[in-house]
């Protein structure tokens, strides 16, 4: 497991990026295709890796998750913010669609324990 301060940084600057690719798509210095494979190739991916990793923080019964299998220290769980990133990028929802990714990425860092607590 990665630490939380590790995760909470590398959040901070995925979502940066992701709201630097928001913001280029609202003024056209992009192309949408181009904006597709930088999803699909760079930041879909780094999205669903820190957020598999931020999820093994919540607790079995919170809301966000669904937990289909629980035995010991193992559970198999599904989400909303997993499920929300695998959608794929269309051009008429694209800015809706990361600024989505990004707020459940930010949401997903307030499981994380703090420096105090880590």
């Amino acid at each position: 497991m990665s630490h939380p301060a590790t995760l909470k940084a590398e959040t901070e600057a995925l979502c940066h990026d992701i709201k630097q690719l928001k913001q280029k798509l609202g003024t056209k210095p992009i192309a949408f295709g181009d904006a597709q494979r930088l999803w699909n190739s760079v930041y879909r991916p780094k999205a669903r890796i820190l957020a598999e990793a931020m999820l093994s923080y919540v607790p079995s019964g919170d809301p966000c998750i669904m937990v289909e299998f629980e035995a010991g220290d193992r559970r198999v769980i599904k989400s909303d913010a997993v499920n929300c990133i695998e959608v794929p990028l269309s051009e008429e929802l694209a800015s809706v669609h990361l600024g989505t990714v990004m707020n459940q990425l930010r949401d997903l860092t307030n499981y994380l324990p703090s420096e105090a607590g880590a």
